[in-house]
């Protein structure tokens, strides 16, 4: 009883009164169990030393008052933190003692000024069944009878409150940086639908959900993009082979020539499907291998001496696998017709110098850059005392990556995998970064995937299966500059739903015609906008064994400035610009290019800001 007397005496001194009053009548109807083990006392103890008793009546300060909240909201409603950094001891301890499973029920009046009873409560009592969903809208799951979990309740504000756009609100519900961004609501699947309508009439879904209809959205990927047509300024590389190119019944069919390397004394297979990386060795009779660089998922790299040139390249050494060659060989087609089309070190793009096969691997020789973005900044951070990612610096990395992803559009391509790791930087003192890696890129009237980019900057329209277009790389470079300045990912990838529930948070609702437009809008929303997600344990599940769940989650309210933590209002509104949710609303590479932002001068900025349109459609337009 001591411990919660504490609680009440805590909230009566913080203010809480019709809190601290319904506890007083909670803890009339609780029976505790005398027989606690010695380890529970110890931790009660350490628990209780943290609250203000008669002994210890002294004013909380801020470091105590942080250690109940802890434990009485991020803790207790959420078990999957594992380990608590308030009490040395493992989770599963601390909810093994009984008294605190007595308050997990009013969890949510200890730190929430609300008569109403908590919301897992209200619906776990509600006797009555309410209309289910559609088959379509419901996962297929077996019935069992399994208890509800609730957060604290007070995220998105008050019962009854409708919140329209999160993302206009300056509160700030994250507890730390790595917070997962939702509260989440466990239930079974008998129960689903009515805790789905409950949650969402606590919260104000759907109208929280959409934005006002004020037009009618179209998509704008218009069928013209979606043809294989490319302007006349658009060159593309000539073959060696006097057939091609050829057309035929609509399809122009090109070629390319791939040099195979051999040794002419020797046959047969090689004895080891991993190319040997021998310093000093010379690779091909021309490449003398200096320095193992780094691996990627299908490819090895090293920086190597071109013995021609006498010049440093880097080798890239795809893995012998016929999906990774082919799709190596779709790389070395688009680096060589992107290089036809313009000066490469001027758009800020990978030069490739030559590629070949050989002892059954295929081999991509390009200019030798230094570190990668995610990289450096990890250096940086670690090793150098002056931090080199300032506003200025930012200010050239976003122009230089604009101009490039310009370049690629202007060309009908989309790069499809921008992030930190493909952001090479070329001089330091001079602050010169390039863009790589094309395995991923496609035409714009290619079939477009939803398994393009890497998750933490996949853009919503992809996620849900919407038609997309070159924006999709735009939302990626917002992402890339937020990760940057912050040091955190802003879109951590727990889980899609979790991926999901941040940026609703950060960014605001979804416009409803993109929820209606997305062909898996239902893997991840319920009819009332919501979230959801299945999740499977270990159970007594006679069919596999293993139990199922679901998850409703409820994004926590933040903004993007809060998650920045940046007094440059340009730069805050460069990002939300880069980061609209609207695929339709988010400007092109070369609208963002003509942001405020790129006028405000820096020490270590941009010396000039000059918008150029692509040297190829001002070509164009003068043929015109």
């Amino acid at each position: 009883m001591e411990i919660f007397s504490c609680i009440v005496d805590y909230l009566d001194e913080r203010g809480y009164v019709k809190s601290a009053s319904m506890l007083r009548e909670l803890i009339k109807t609780v029976s505790f169990d005398s027989t606690m083990t010695a380890s529970e006392l110890v931790l009660l103890k350490k628990i209780s030393s943290c609250l203000p008793n008669k002994e210890n009546k002294p004013a909380l300060n801020p470091e105590n008052e942080a250690v109940m909240e802890n434990l009485m909201t991020r803790l207790i409603s959420n078990p999957s933190v594992a380990l608590s950094k308030t009490v040395d001891t493992k989770l599963d301890k601390l909810l093994q003692i009984k008294a605190f499973n007595k308050m997990i029920s009013c969890a949510d009046q200890l730190f929430f000024e609300n008569e109403s009873m908590n919301v897992s409560s209200k619906i776990l009592q509600h006797s009555e069944r309410e209309e289910s969903y559609a088959e379509s809208d419901l996962p297929s799951m077996t019935d069992e009878s399994m208890s509800m979990q609730s957060s604290r309740s007070n995220l998105l504000g008050l019962e009854g409150n409708i919140v329209e756009n999160v993302q206009e609100s300056d509160a700030d519900d994250y507890e730390e940086e790595d917070d997962p961004g939702y509260e989440a609501y466990e239930c079974n699947e008998e129960d689903f639908p009515q805790v789905s309508k409950k949650i969402a009439a606590k919260y104000g879904f759907p109208e929280r959900a959409i934005y006002p209809k004020k037009s009618e959205n179209k998509d704008k990927s218009s069928s013209e993009d979606k043809k294989p047509y490319f302007p006349e300024y658009i060159k593309f590389p000539k073959g060696c082979d006097d057939f091609y190119p050829k057309d035929h019944d609509g399809t122009v069919h090109d070629a390319f020539t791939l040099k195979i390397i051999s040794d002419r004394n020797s046959t047969g297979f090689e004895e080891s499907k991993e190319f040997p990386i021998v310093m000093n060795s010379i690779v091909a009779g021309r490449y003398k291998i200096v320095e193992f660089l780094g691996s990627a998922a299908f490819s090895k790299a090293v920086q190597a001496l071109d013995v021609l040139t006498n010049e440093m390249v880097c080798l890239k050494i795809i893995e012998n696998n016929k999906d990774y060659v082919d799709q190596s060989i779709d790389e070395i087609k688009l680096l060589l017709y992107i290089k036809e089309n313009g000066d490469l070190d001027a758009n800020n793009i990978l030069k490739i110098i030559d590629f070949f096969y050989h002892k059954e691997h295929l081999f991509i020789v390009t200019e030798l850059l230094r570190d990668n973005l995610y990289e450096f900044y990890k250096y940086n951070r670690e090793q150098e005392e002056e931090f080199y990612f300032t506003m200025g610096h930012l200010q050239r990395i976003a122009m230089q990556i604009l101009q490039a992803l310009n370049f690629l559009h202007n060309l009908k391509l989309i790069h499809c995998d921008l992030k930190p790791e493909n952001v090479l930087i070329k001089s330091y003192s001079r602050c010169l970064v390039k863009v790589i890696d094309l395995g991923s890129s496609c035409y714009i009237h290619d079939h477009l995937s939803s398994y393009v980019q890497s998750r933490s900057y996949r853009a919503p329209e992809v996620i849900l299966g919407c038609p997309y277009d070159y924006r999709i790389d735009i939302w990626s470079l917002g992402c890339i500059l937020s990760e940057l300045w912050t040091g955190n990912v802003l879109f951590q990838n727990d889980c899609i739903q979790g991926l999901l529930s941040r940026v609703i948070g950060i960014t605001g609702p979804f416009p409803d015609y993109m929820l209606k437009q997305g062909r898996h809008t239902n893997n991840f929303f319920t009819k009332e906008k919501l979230l959801y997600q299945v999740v499977t344990g270990k159970g007594d599940d006679s069919a596999g064994g293993h139990k199922k769940r679901l998850l409703v989650l409820v994004p926590k309210k933040t903004s993007l400035k809060a998650r920045l933590k940046c007094d440059d209002e340009d730069f805050v509104d460069f990002i939300k610009c880069l980061l609209e949710l609207d695929k339709e609303k988010r400007p092109t590479a070369i609208e963002a290019m003509k942001h405020p932002w790129f006028s405000k001068k820096y020490p270590d900025g941009l010396i000039e800001h000059v918008v150029e349109a692509p040297k190829q459609v001002v070509k164009e337009k003068k043929n015109k």
